[in-house]
């Protein structure tokens, strides 16, 4: 199932869910433990190192991510990542995390959660300065917000 609905005052302006996005403490473990729990299977694991622009500057993060066979929406299981916003809490270890929604027009969505108060907590880091795969913002009650460029929708879900 597709959700499709309104994002903020622009009224006119979809974006799609597809996904909710857990950390994990470990990504192997946390993918056999939801297999057997509550039956996902899972597209192959992968990883890549990328640099992020926060709040602070640019991070070098090492990023390993799964997303379920089954969906929309998808599971992503994302194993931790000490000292960034994919780190799992010293109590529970692996906590859900984020709801992630494909976007045709990053920037301006992205503009318009910042407009709405979400401040943007991560992104890629473009050679422009800017962003152009993803962005997270952060809600003023504590959930993020993940857009994702529709152009990665092939690599993502292959």
């Amino acid at each position: 199932m597709s959700v499709t609905f309104p994002i903020g005052e622009d009224m006119d302006e979809a974006a799609t869910f597809y996904h909710v996005g857990v950390v994990v403490p470990d990504l192997a473990a946390g993918m056999a433990e939801m297999s057997a729990a509550v039956g996902l299977a899972w597209r192959p694991p992968a990883q890549m190192e990328m640099t992020v622009r926060t709040p602070s500057g640019l991070a070098t993060v090492n990023f390993h991510y799964a997303y379920s066979l089954d969906g929309p929406p998808y599971v992503e299981l994302v194993e931790s990542v000490d000292g960034s916003i994919w780190a799992a809490h010293d109590t529970y270890g692996g906590h859900a995390h984020h709801l992630g929604y494909w976007s045709a027009d990053l920037q301006a969505d992205a503009a318009r959660l910042e407009r709405a108060g979400m401040v943007r907590e991560v992104s890629d880091a473009a050679a422009d300065g800017g962003f152009e795969v993803f962005t997270y913002h952060r809600a003023k009650s504590g959930p993020l917000i993940e857009y994702v460029s529709t152009s990665m929708k092939a690599q993502l879900l292959a």
